[in-house]
């Protein structure tokens, strides 16, 4: 059994890490052949169908942090004139279906899941222009007021 210590999962089998390292090459490479916001919906949907809301927390890690790669290799959304339209608002809907994914996991119970559910929502943040400039860690970082 693993335990969760702050952002990570300590004593990880290294032939278990070396899975998880293949696993996310070959979903990277997947990302490569479908380099678009419609590719990259599709994949994280796949990946986050496989185990993201999974009970069993080192699944759910592992899920997550293969979403954090996918968002970090995916292709920069770019504001646009309105002569590109319609593929323009394809490309927003992908990517906001891809936030839609992420955001659940920020609340999850598992800290380390938490932890690395922030940083691919992050690196998702980071990929479009509109968003690139927000922290939204920092925004987690706030207390609660009292009550």
């Amino acid at each position: 059994q693993m335990r969760a210590t702050g952002e990570s999962f300590s004593d990880i089998d290294p032939v278990l890490s070396t899975r998880i390292q293949a696993v996310t090459s070959l979903v990277k490479s997947l990302l490569f052949h479908a380099n678009s916001w419609l590719g990259v919906s599709r994949l994280l949907q796949a990946v986050h169908a496989a185990g993201a809301s999974c009970p069993v927390e080192f699944i759910r890690w592992t899920c997550t942090q293969l979403l954090g790669e996918l968002c970090k290799a995916a292709p920069i959304l770019s504001v646009t004139t309105e002569e590109e339209g319609e593929e323009m608002n394809s490309d927003v809907g992908d990517w906001c279906e891809c936030l839609a994914l992420l955001l659940p996991r920020t609340g999850d119970s598992c800290k380390a899941v938490v932890a690395v559910a922030i940083d691919a929502l992050q690196q998702l943040l980071s990929r479009c222009e509109w968003t690139a400039s927000v922290n939204f860690g920092a925004l987690g970082d706030a207390s609660a007021p009292a009550a």
